[in-house]
């Protein structure tokens, strides 16, 4: 039984015929032709992974069961479990002199030594064919038609990402490109046409197994040149795609420019729907507590609050809060963004004291200062604010990237929590059931993401994000990882 539709696959256009084809590829296995994969035992299992290149076939299969290796029909990839592999049953498909081989995979972190990615040997040192195998995981290893072997160390790091690597056989000469970078050149004994069928995943069919996922290998009976190896590369690579708050974890996302997430009349909102996917909504039902819509920002004149439906933020004990907003004047001790109380239990972004040029987070129960004092800044023009809990020990405040607070090591403890229904937006409530509201927003904010467990990275990534979508990327510091190009899926 065929697997018929797209999942995860790469939208790949400009090709009339595909690319690997028009470079003269004889094998062509491509994971997002979902109609070449042949179910096994199992819906889940592989059995065949037939040949694009259609003008002479060389299929892939595996009979039994055992070793058949995995697919997912809604995200692909081909995954080999280190004991599974595919191989040409017609052992008709044969190599010998120049040639070229791509693959695009992802080993498994923690994969065995010596996976083996493609073979058309019987063994390691035998006297026929060429075999490709991970070393570890920045070498690759490959051997042509004897012992002799060429290794090319210092490759980035395979078990981090998805990656390509092309090798290009002129003669003895062995040349290896990653993610279209070359990587060096070798020696191997000249490849003498081989005599066991070319396998994936394996060397002989029981040992030197291949951890981890594949999704594209073409083979080519001759070496390619620099320029079509480039366009391969190229074509093997998927179009970078925006990063957004979608792409972790959050437990709510807010966001003034969809105007699709927001219900108001007149201006007036009562409802800022959640982006999460959780349905966490900030809600108010009393017309004189709602914010103002205007534009692409919600205004809170210092008396306004919203109620997050669920109530979220309750128990979270590393809080991450990542604002857009400003302030338009000071507050003392309120200004709040988003809290869950706050007062005597819970956590709160706010301003400090009477200084509204010091935004902090308030925790309770933690053994660092409740309310320490960061660097001063600006915080009456739109700002990116990101006020985090990094772990159980470590507390961070950023303005626009830029850190102006840390707690390292010292903010040990547990966030303390009482009560319930006090998860708010521009305000406090003390009381559960939204009640007893207070430490009202005098400011707007444009976007706010709040989640549970954010790493420095994921924090950076929602600098970036907002940053690049809010024209404000020119005030990230020098040293950003985002200052020059937003982040990319």
């Amino acid at each position: 039984m065929s697997r018929f539709g797209f999942g995860f696959g790469f939208v790949k256009t400009g090709y009339l015929t595909p690319l690997p084809i028009q470079l003269g590829a004889v094998a062509w296995y491509n994971f997002t032709d979902q109609s070449k994969i042949i179910e096994g035992a199992t819906s889940v299992d592989v059995a065949g992974w037939k040949d694009s290149e259609t003008s002479t076939t060389y299929d892939l299969s595996q009979s039994t069961a055992s070793a058949q290796p995995a697919f997912t029909q809604t995200s692909g990839p081909v995954v080999f479990d280190g004991s599974d592999y595919l191989e040409e049953s017609a052992a008709s498909l044969t190599f010998a002199g120049d040639m070229t081989f791509a693959l695009k995979f992802k080993q498994d972190v923690g994969a065995s030594n010596f996976g083996n990615l493609l073979s058309t040997k019987a063994g390691a040192t035998g006297s026929s064919g060429i075999h490709i195998e991970i070393a570890n995981k920045t070498q690759v290893s490959i051997r042509g038609s004897s012992s002799t072997q060429a290794s090319f160390a210092g490759l980035n790091d395979l078990e981090a990402s998805i990656t390509n690597i092309i090798i290009k056989v002129t003669g003895t000469t062995i040349e290896l490109y990653q993610d279209g970078i070359s990587k060096g050149t070798g020696t191997i004994d000249a490849v003498v046409a081989n005599t066991v069928p070319l396998r994936l995943g394996t060397i002989s069919g029981s040992g030197n197994f291949f951890d981890g996922d594949m999704y594209e290998v073409s083979c080519f009976q001759k070496a390619l040149t620099d320029s079509e190896i480039a366009q391969l590369n190229s074509w093997m690579t998927p179009p970078s795609l925006p990063w957004t708050p979608a792409n972790i974890a959050t437990q709510s996302w807010f966001d003034a420019s969809d105007t699709s997430t927001i219900t108001e009349s007149g201006g007036s909102v009562s409802q800022w729907d959640d982006k999460s996917g959780n349905n966490n909504h900030a809600t108010q039902g009393t017309a004189s507590s709602q914010p103002t819509l205007v534009t692409d920002q919600l205004n809170f004149d210092g008396g306004d609050i919203l109620g997050i439906t669920n109530d979220p933020f309750n128990g979270l004990q590393n809080p991450c809060i990542v604002v857009l907003g400003k302030f338009d004047g000071s507050s003392s001790w309120s200004n709040a963004f988003a809290s869950y109380t706050g007062e005597a239990i819970g956590w709160q972004v706010r301003q400090r004291a009477s200084n509204n040029s010091h935004a902090i987070l308030t925790l309770r129960g933690t053994d660092s200062d409740d309310d320490p004092t960061p660097s001063s800044t600006t915080n009456t023009d739109f700002f990116i604010g990101s006020y985090y809990r990094r772990d159980s020990s470590t507390r961070i405040f950023n303005h626009n990237g830029t850190q102006t607070y840390i707690a390292n090591g010292t903010d040990t403890g547990t966030i303390l929590y009482s009560g319930s229904n006090r998860s708010a937006i521009g305000g406090r409530y003390a009381g559960d059931n939204y009640s007893s509201p207070g430490g009202y927003l005098n400011g707007s904010i444009k976007e706010i993401i709040v989640a549970d467990g954010c790493s420095d990275s994921d924090v950076q990534k929602i600098e970036g994000y907002l940053a690049w979508k809010w024209g404000l990327e020119g005030n990230l510091d020098a040293g950003h990882p985002y200052k020059n190009a937003a982040p990319t899926a």
